[in-house]
């Protein structure tokens, strides 16, 4: 009788566990994308595709731009310029480790600033429009390099124009 005692606890200590777990999985925000390496898509956790919310304060904080249409956007301004002395918009800045995974740059504009060691995993760059700048850092499968750029090495984008 003992032994079916301790039987039963020890299942339903097992049985606590994987309802904890499972829960874990459970999709609460479906407003959030992440890039998905495998098919190189944007995906919420219902496996819907999109893009994020673009949040300029968030961006200049984490650099963390995954999944964002960038489009149209002056990529150096997702820099705090508040922070940097003496900022002028073709100065020569760095956007330096930002995480740009599937991200789309439509139109958008790097003029005299450069973009490195960055991860651009799945990103379409093919609109890009830029001068003067150098476009540095990883790449997939699934990212469309800028018009004009090199062919890519291993996983590593460098294009200078």
């Amino acid at each position: 009788m003992k032994k079916i005692k301790q039987l039963i606890l020890l299942l339903l200590f097992v049985a606590v566990i994987v309802l904890i777990s499972c829960n874990k999985d459970e999709c609460t925000d479906t407003n959030v994308y992440t890039y998905n390496a495998e098919n190189g898509q944007c995906e919420n956790c219902e496996g819907m595709i999109g893009f994020n919310i673009f949040d300029i304060q968030a961006i200049r904080t984490t650099r963390n731009a995954e999944c964002l249409d960038l489009s149209g956007q002056k990529l150096v301004f997702l820099l705090d310029t508040s922070m940097i002395e003496n900022f002028q918009e073709f100065g020569d800045n760095k956007l330096e480790e930002y995480n740009f995974k599937g991200s789309r740059f439509d139109s958008c504009e790097l003029f005299f600033n450069n973009i490195l060691e960055s991860d651009f995993a799945g990103a379409d760059l093919s609109k890009l429009e830029f001068g003067y700048a150098i476009i540095e850092g990883y790449v997939d499968e699934y990212t469309i390099i800028p018009d004009g750029c090199p062919a890519v090495e291993n996983d590593s984008l460098y294009c200078i124009r």
